[in-house]
């Protein structure tokens, strides 16, 4: 679930099925609304969000048999409606990680898929009307996870070795 303008979204989840669709929440006067759009690229539920100017993010999850998705669904608003603008990828296909967002930068890194934990961060970059995957090696990222699931957002994984240095 992330914010987005003057609404929220959420995408993805189970109730006797995979989500596959966006669920847009607002409030009409002073009643919540709920409207609902086949945004979304693959149904999955535990995946992760967050929101980067006009834009919505929802990366990774898990179909519920056997597949980790890589799948990153930028999501923004066309008259209201949730559109789906582009799909993108992570670098490590995963569920149960986190995402954030730091200036024009969405973020998301850790979780788990069938080969154990993951390690890898990767993010994106709005500029104006373009989003793009950023190459943070070239961004002088020195990235250390030392402790498995230390971005696995919530499961209570301890984060002490976890360091992230921004060269500027």
């Amino acid at each position: 679930m992330t914010p987005l303008e003057d609404c929220v979204l959420y995408a993805g989840g189970y109730n006797n099925g995979l989500g596959g669709n966006v669920v847009k929440i607002y409030l009409d006067d002073t009643t919540f609304k709920v409207s609902s759009s086949g945004a979304f690229s693959t149904p999955r539920m535990n995946l992760a969000s967050t929101t980067v100017g006009k834009y919505a993010f929802f990366a990774g999850g898990w179909d519920g048999s056997d597949r980790y998705n890589d799948n990153v669904d930028v999501i923004k608003l066309v008259n209201g409606t949730p559109t789906l603008y582009k799909t993108l990828t992570l670098d490590t296909p995963a569920a149960f990680l986190a995402g954030t967002h730091l200036g024009s930068l969405a973020i998301f890194g850790g979780g788990k898929n069938a080969d154990g934990p993951v390690d890898t961060i990767t993010a994106f970059r709005v500029d104006g009307d373009t989003v793009s995957k950023v190459d943070l090696n070239r961004l002088g990222v020195n990235l250390a996870l030392n402790s498995g699931l230390s971005l696995a957002g919530g499961l209570g994984v301890n984060t002490d070795n976890v360091g992230v240095e921004v060269d500027a």
